[in-house]
């Protein structure tokens, strides 16, 4: 067609815009490249370094994404799974979460 891929994603936008997030995806690919969409893989031993008592991991999770399995075999790696609490906000668990904080 004539119309730039620019052009093409402001034509989706106004006539799919159910299709918008999809075709940013194509745009951006075809832009700058595939690795621009994909989220980078989870470093926990980096992460884990960078970690204080003050400043704690939060995963905040999408849809299909679990990092639990990979947490605890991290933290029985280093002995730390005893010590190693996790929990899920949402439906009044954020007083437990601050106690479970405050704690640590």
């Amino acid at each position: 067609t004539r119309l730039s891929h620019l052009q093409k994603l402001c034509v989706l936008r106004a006539m799919r815009p159910d299709k918008v997030v999809p075709g940013m995806q194509d745009f951006v690919v075809y832009q700058i490249g595939q690795r621009f969409i994909e989220p980078p893989p989870l470093d926990l031993p980096k992460s884990f370094k960078d970690s204080t008592s003050t400043m704690p991991i939060v995963f905040v999770l999408s849809p299909g994404a679990d990092p639990y399995d990979s947490l605890l075999k991290f933290a029985e790696e280093l002995r730390f799974a005893r010590k190693l609490s996790a929990i899920s906000l949402g439906q009044g668990q954020g007083p437990i979460a601050e106690r479970l904080m405050v704690s640590a």
